[in-house]
């Protein structure tokens, strides 16, 4: 750790002198912590910030450091929206100190949350226990573009209008796509269950009464005995798609998958382009509640 901070100080040494804080030669950049948020932000934004996401695609939140180039851009930075992902515990403290000019929006606020593997017999519980995925419902996004629009117009309010107009614009689009995701699961008798390997998708379930399996549970795979008992209940309920994410190994889908006779589909939770990705696993989740009410 400490020859991280060397390097990142280094870094500082040699290129914050390049940039004022405001001004001619003013750093335009605001961070975000992962991919989804750049596209929430910058559908704010439009042309008048440049984001960027500090999880970089096929990289993890969840095990995620920054590089000292990074650490450079957090220096310079006048706006950073926080999301509630695992990294940002040890981080935000860290990135405040190092650049105290640095406003630091959660956009999480608001948001109501639900514990891990949607054990919803409490939500009165520990941050650390509630699921950071709330970045992949619809609904919930409205909330945190909504907190976004409002840092922009408190930071820079001679754009107010710019951002009120993108967010009415990517408010309607969120609201239009609850409504298209609803209407296609009417066809289908809810709750259904589908199965994943790891639980990012909880949130998504809980506003489209749906039920998520996950095959991980507490960041580990299973052991053999819980793999059985998950192959199990696969087919009590003729799941023939196990979802898995294309960032980790999908021995444990593979094997599941081969046991009831499916196929392992992946989808990202981490998907630069979030409409069309929500759209593409809605649909895929849909075919698989089809394809197991075909197969009872």
């Amino acid at each position: 750790m400490k020859t991280l901070f060397t390097r990142i100080f280094l870094w500082l040494t040699l290129f914050t002198p390049c940039f004022s804080a405001h001004g001619e030669g003013e750093d335009m950049t605001v961070l975000a912590s992962i991919p989804p948020q750049e596209y929430f932000i910058q559908k704010i934004a439009g042309d008048t910030w440049t984001v960027q996401s500090l999880v970089r695609p096929g990289k993890s939140p969840e095990t995620y450091e920054p590089t000292p180039q990074q650490m450079v851009q957090v220096s310079r930075a006048h706006l950073y929206f926080a999301i509630g992902v695992p990294f940002e515990a040890m981080w935000l403290e860290r990135f405040a100190n190092l650049n105290p000019d640095l406003k630091i929006i959660h956009t999480d606020e608001d948001v109501d949350k639900i514990p891990l593997h949607h054990i919803l017999r409490s939500r009165k519980r520990h941050p650390q226990d509630f699921d950071p995925h709330i970045w992949l419902d619809p609904g919930r996004v409205l909330i945190q573009v909504k907190n976004i629009a409002n840092a922009f117009i408190k930071f820079d309010p001679e754009n107010k209008n710019i951002y009120k107009k993108n967010f009415g614009k990517l408010s309607n689009d969120l609201i239009d796509l609850d409504i298209e995701i609803r209407k296609s699961y009417a066809f289908v008798k809810t709750p259904f269950t589908f199965l994943v390997h790891h639980p990012s998708w909880g949130y998504f379930a809980d506003s489209y009464n749906l039920i998520q399996l996950s095959i991980e549970k507490n960041g580990k795979n299973p052991k053999a005995q819980e793999l059985a008992g998950l192959i199990k209940i696969a087919k009590k309920y003729s799941i023939k798609t196990v979802f898995a994410s294309p960032h980790v190994s999908t021995k444990s889908a593979d094997i599941i998958a081969k046991s009831i006779g499916g196929k392992v589909v992946l989808i990202d939770p981490l998907a630069v382009d979030w409409y069309e990705n929500i759209r593409e696993v809605a649909a895929q989740i849909l075919l698989s509640a089809m394809e197991a009410t075909d197969a009872e």
